[in-house]
């Protein structure tokens, strides 16, 4: 057996999850998409759709009219079918719930549930196509029967006391106490307002106080993790403030939940702040705050009716006078799939069009609209009589004046990014893209970066540090002016997060994903991390998003090449102008334009010294085993675009030895023994020593295959082999070395 190991092939390991309440083990099919939709991507499938060539597809539910109402008790859902005859229904109270009816059924088109609730609360249905060994599923909403004369339930199950007339698009809302536009009656959760959201608490002691729901019970829960309780955990009642005591006091984050009961269910909210202590720097725990969420009711007819194709079924406008910004939340969606959401601007132009796939969820926000107001348009785009749920509009979010926390060393130096067009610093700075997100009631803007081919995006963990906040990222990119001075905004493009990876405290550093492709038309940093020691006195520049404005850029020199940050030996300072909204930006060397660093420290003393990065070094061993640009196909189906593939499955049951790449669309099918595989561009054998991973450098990781082999005077090997357990592989230098904890086993061909 080899010990040291080189190129690595990373192998993807599916997430299993549930399929309904029954227990059937589900693996996700990842899906290829085609570069051009338009084109002949597909190949029209029996059901009359477009789709993949041989692509596996779900069956949907036609009829009853998804998100309607149902009449009686009983209901037979009729079915769309997919790729397969067998199927499994659960019927149920929450989402993916089985307690009202869970079968599998095989080689019909229908199932008939009875015993259904009568008392106009929410139903829950979900269906399961078996597609090859996996179970997948689509989600669906209904009314039950019965109840007040309302099928608009609001998001906890609850309907409204009074609902707010929308047929006037000028007057969608009713003016609340606090100006905000709303409805009476509405079910509302509780909310924190003092300490200020994402504040740094003072001392070991605070006194939360509440802007009081529509219940008078509450649950209050602090911890040093997101939903922990290790702090601090009490019920009250019929109080607005508490009182918690014990509090940290070294600088680190602080979670706080606040639960409202409302009816029968306890609806929650999540804050973070930063405890009191820690080193004389700012850095919110969750950015820049630029805005806040008010409530408001906007909503289409349930179910509405399609028109000639190209009318506007209905009309809505959102307004903040003087606002920057507006943002609104989908809380439910379900459209025909022709029809289609525009959302314009007050001058007309179009920023969003939104289908049931794009961005292919019910409960989402829109990308973000400059100015004060945003008009947001149902399309007929199928033929009329077709119905379907339509949408509800439940929030919306405007812009508040930022803080600015400026770490200016000196005079205010940074320019606009078009300031240096031509330059390859410019060139560096396509991949950095302005980040907008929501927590707690508000919303902030951070800095990030793209960092591979596939998508992944680097921050930092005091932006980004779990799934619920990449929900809410909107990222982005071209966000600048058109002139260097200027004040007209170029065209940009937005782009919503996709999946959280990794974070790390100690390094402040977060990896996600971002859908949509932007890496292709923006490029990315991957190439350019540099996990190298930083000289004293050397330039660095850094092109960022202060305050969230379009992208500005500066240069300095480095000052302390080694500095204690989150943690001892973790940083480096320099004297580049900073603020608020800076933090996730990139630190590039002026020599060499390679990343050797991430932002994340302002200073706050008086006068500013020095702002501060994480050196990349620390943070490189993190992301890097996120990073691999290939795949790995045993007994599995996988399907993608621009990949390194290895083993390639071949007819007659056997592993290919060398690693092929598909630069288009690809699938692959290793299950059972008719193994086959497509690439759109044609497999290209890649070779031997093909240099992805773990060449001059440092990786790390957990269960994976790995290959080509690398022995000890530096050739590169044939055989695969799997660390089923945590390793490391170190070829920078002459004295290769390599570790795994379980040690490598040979995967047999």
């Amino acid at each position: 057996m080899k010990k040291n190991l080189g190129i690595i092939i990373s192998v993807f390991f599916f997430t299993i999850g549930i399929c309904g309440a029954a227990g059937f083990a589900e693996i996700p099919v990842v899906e290829s998409v085609p570069v051009n939709p338009d084109d002949d991507a597909g190949i029209v499938q029996g059901d009359g759709e477009k789709g993949y060539y041989g692509f596996p597809h779900k069956a949907t539910i036609t009829s009853p009219v998804p998100g309607s109402k149902l009449e009686g008790d009983r209901a037979t859902f009729v079915l769309k079918t997919g790729s397969s005859d067998q199927y499994h229904l659960t019927v149920g109270t929450t989402e993916g719930g089985n307690d009202i009816f869970d079968r599998y059924f095989q080689g019909s088109s229908s199932v008939t549930v009875e015993k259904l609730p009568t008392d106009g609360t929410r139903i829950y249905v979900r269906l399961c196509t078996l597609i090859g060994s996996s179970w997948e599923y689509k989600d669906y909403k209904y009314v039950a029967s019965g109840g007040k004369d309302f099928s608009d339930l609001n998001e906890a199950g609850e309907t409204p006391v009074v609902k707010t007339d929308t047929e006037n698009a000028d007057d969608a809302g009713i003016v609340q106490d606090e100006g905000e536009k709303g409805y009476y009656g509405f079910p509302h959760k509780a909310t924190i307002t003092s300490p200020v959201p994402g504040s740094k608490l003072e001392g070991d002691r605070a006194t939360f106080v509440l802007k009081t729901g529509s219940s008078d019970q509450y649950h209050l829960t602090v911890g040093t993790a997101e939903g922990g309780n290790d702090i601090f955990d009490r019920y009250f009642q019929g109080s607005s403030s508490v009182t918690v005591e014990k509090l940290p006091t070294d600088g680190t984050h602080v979670y706080v939940r606040l639960h409202t009961l409302i009816g029968g269910s306890w609806k929650y909210k999540d804050y973070k702040y930063i405890a009191s202590g820690g080193k004389a720097f700012f850095n919110e725990p969750v950015g820049t705050k630029i805005g806040e969420t008010a409530t408001i009711n906007l909503e289409t007819k349930h179910p509405y009716e399609a028109g000639k194709i190209g009318d506007i079924i209905k009309s809505f406008k959102v307004n903040r006078q003087g606002s920057t910004f507006i943002i609104v939340h989908f809380s439910d969606f379900s459209l025909n799939d022709d029809d289609y959401v525009e959302i314009r601007d007050a001058d007309g132009i179009v920023r969003q069009i939104i289908t049931n796939d794009k961005p292919g969820k019910t409960d989402f926000w829109s990308f973000m609209v400059d100015g004060d107001t945003a008009f947001v348009n149902l399309i007929s785009g199928s033929v009329g009589g077709k119905k379907a749920f339509g949408f509800h509009i439940d929030q919306f979010a405007y812009s508040i004046a930022s803080k600015s926390a400026r770490s200016i060393i000196g005079d205010d130096d940074k320019v606009d990014i078009e300031c240096v067009i031509g330059t390859t610093q410019y060139q560096r700075a396509r991949s950095v893209g302005r980040m907008v997100f929501s927590s707690g009631g508000y919303w902030y803007s951070c800095t990030g970066f793209l960092v591979s081919n596939d998508g992944h995006f680097l921050t930092n963990e005091h932006c980004i540090d779990s799934q619920g906040l990449v929900d809410t990222l909107q990222v982005y990119f071209d966000y600048q002016y058109t002139t260097c001075g200027g004040s007209n905004l170029a065209s940009y493009n937005s782009y919503y997060g996709d999946i959280f990876l990794t974070s790390d405290y100690e390094y402040d550093c977060s990896l996600m994903t971002l859908s949509g492709g932007p890496q292709f038309a923006y490029g990315h940093l991957g190439h350019e991390l540099n996990p190298r020691s930083v000289v004293l006195d050397e330039t660095v520049y850094i092109p960022q998003h202060p305050l969230g404005v379009p992208k500005q850029y500066h240069s300095e020199d480095v000052v302390d090449a080694v500095a204690d940050g989150n943690t001892s030996d973790s940083d480096f300072g320099y004297v580049v102008d900073t603020e608020n909204g800076s933090s996730g930006s990139p630190v590039i060397s002026m020599s060499d334009h390679t990343v050797i660093g991430l932002h994340h420290w302002g200073s706050q003393e008086d006068p500013p010294v020095q702002n501060q990065g994480v050196l990349m070094q620390n943070i490189h061993p993190i992301i890097e085993p996120f990073l691999a640009r290939s795949v790995s196909c045993v007994d599995n189906y996988i399907a993608g675009t621009n990949k390194v593939v290895f083993p390639v499955g071949n007819m007659n049951g056997n592993y290919n030895v060398s690693p092929y790449r598909c630069e288009g669309t690809f699938w692959l099918d290793t299950r059972g023994s008719n193994w086959n595989s497509y690439c759109s561009t044609g497999w290209e054998e890649v070779d031997n020593v093909w240099g992805i991973t773990c060449i001059d450098e440092y990786v790390s990781g957990s269960d994976e295959v790995i290959f080509p082999v690398m022995n000890t005077n530096g050739q590169y090997g044939e055989i695969p082999y799997r660390c089923a357990g945590s390793f490391w592989c170190d070829t920078r230098g002459s004295n290769w070395d390599s570790y795994c904890s379980t040690g490598w086993e040979e995967v047999n061909e």
